[in-house]
């Protein structure tokens, strides 16, 4: 069991980066906003039982964005699913989840693409859900049968939310520093 603990550990904290990175990659400058919870204080929970302090989990803030230990902000804006009826941040409570921003005619996109299919296969059953959200640069991108070839040409089984106005990928979520029109 602990040689299981010690990947999912690793993966808890490097899909938190990366979904902090993505989500506070914006230049927003609005303070976070109480959520109707209320706010808890951030503990770690020590991955391995050994005292070592390898961190496991965060308990949320009860604050939406900004921080570590802040809850995840609510699928907005999103247009289409793929591969999945629509998805809420509060049905996914409680799971490792990791949320990829990306666009298909995106180089660096696509080169994610194949470790993010080895982890769907690799860590589904050990509770990974990766959730892809599509976020277009171009006109054609925000097209729904476009990104439903797109997702089925690159092999995507996980769902992906398909946004046609940026909400949540904003203009810097896929790297490309210009928002979409």
């Amino acid at each position: 069991m602990i040689a299981i603990r010690k990947p999912i550990a690793a993966l808890v904290v490097g899909f938190s980066i990366l979904f902090l990175f993505a989500a506070c990659s914006g230049d927003s400058t609005d303070e976070p906003t109480p959520s109707s919870a209320e706010p808890t204080s951030v503990s770690q929970v020590d991955a391995n039982d050994d005292g070592s302090g390898a961190l496991l989990a965060v308990t949320p803030t009860g604050l939406t964005g900004a921080a570590v230990g802040d809850l995840a902000p609510e699928f907005t804006g999103i247009s289409n699913w793929i591969n999945s009826e629509p998805l809420t941040m509060q049905g996914l409570q409680g799971q490792v989840v990791l949320v990829d921003f990306w666009t298909y005619t995106c180089v660096d996109c696509i080169r994610t693409i194949p470790f993010l299919r080895e982890w769907q296969e690799k860590y589904a059953d050990l509770g990974l859900t990766i959730v892809g959200v599509h976020t277009p640069e171009f006109e054609f991108e925000k097209l729904a049968p476009n990104v439903e070839k797109a997702s089925k040409h690159f092999g995507l089984v996980y769902p992906v939310a398909q946004e046609t106005i940026l909400v949540l990928g904003g203009p810097s979520a896929t790297g490309s520093g210009q928002p979409s029109t």
